[in-house]
């Protein structure tokens, strides 16, 4: 006997839209949660991780943990967490790399002035050769970044013109 899922139960007095709807929801659900899970293994692979490389040095992963904490009770912004943890892995970029990953968008280390800032862009490329997705600064250094072409791969990048009213 075939199981009947949940969308379908309600196949027989439904319109079609609204099942169809029903599973559209289902399946972001399902990608949402996966994510979630995929997110949270990563996470739990830092932790370990910063565990191991500290075991002779307690304190450094315990003053990880405090700084993770005092994140998620809000008690610092993620840029304060950010040179928090830069000062704390500066013997170590692989972490720091790695935990820069949980950041949101646009928050990290600008490559060109090396302060943590919370406006770090992508350069756009007028024709990538390659990948150019570590290629970013902080929208201070690109407002006074004067060439036209951009300082890791030295290829045309599209600058956003002003256009003034007269």
């Amino acid at each position: 006997m075939r199981k009947i899922d949940n969308d379908e139960s309600t196949a027989g007095s439904a319109p079609p839209s609204v099942v169809s709807d029903l599973r559209s929801k289902r399946k972001r659900e399902e990608k949402y949660s996966s994510e979630q899970a995929i997110e949270f293994d990563t996470a739990i692979s830092l932790v370990t991780s910063v565990k191991k490389r500290f075991a002779n040095q307690p304190s450094t992963y315990k003053k990880f943990l405090e700084i993770l904490d005092t994140y998620q009770k809000g008690q610092h912004g993620s840029i304060e967490v950010l040179k928090q943890v830069s000062d704390l892995f500066s013997e170590h970029p692989d972490l720091f790399t790695e935990f820069t990953l949980f950041l949101p968008d646009g928050v990290g280390i600008c490559p060109i002035c090396f302060e943590a800032k919370n406006n770090i862009q992508l350069i756009p490329h007028q024709k990538a050769k390659g990948d150019v997705s570590g290629h970013r600064m902080c929208a201070d250094c690109t407002n006074q970044y004067k060439k036209r072409k951009c300082p890791f791969c030295n290829e045309v990048f599209i600058k956003k013109r002003r256009i003034r009213m007269l």
